[in-house]
């Protein structure tokens, strides 16, 4: 199952690879985390058979390394920063 998991997620993101060529795809959350170590070389094998060589070669997949509330502390940062730039004015 994880198998066939990694082989759809390669094929996602060779498709963001080859519409947007970015530099660093990073995956996280907690599946990243708990499952990212095993799973990542079978990602990055089914992305490079499905995405363009050269945009594929541009660019890096890794995992997040923010841990498991990189998620809500960003959600948290965006209130703060509404806050900061309108001086606490509503």
């Amino acid at each position: 199952m994880l198998e066939e998991t990694a082989a759809y997620l390669g094929a996602g993101i060779a498709d963001l690879i080859n519409l947007f060529n970015p530099e660093r795809i990073i995956l996280g959350g907690w599946a990243g985390l708990l499952l990212g170590g095993r799973v990542l070389p079978r990602i990055r094998a089914a992305t490079a058979s499905y995405a363009l060589h050269r945009p594929y070669a541009q660019t890096e997949i890794g995992l997040a390394e923010l841990g498991p509330d990189a998620v809500a502390l960003g959600a948290a940062t965006l209130p703060l920063a509404h806050f900061l730039a309108t001086g606490g004015a509503r």
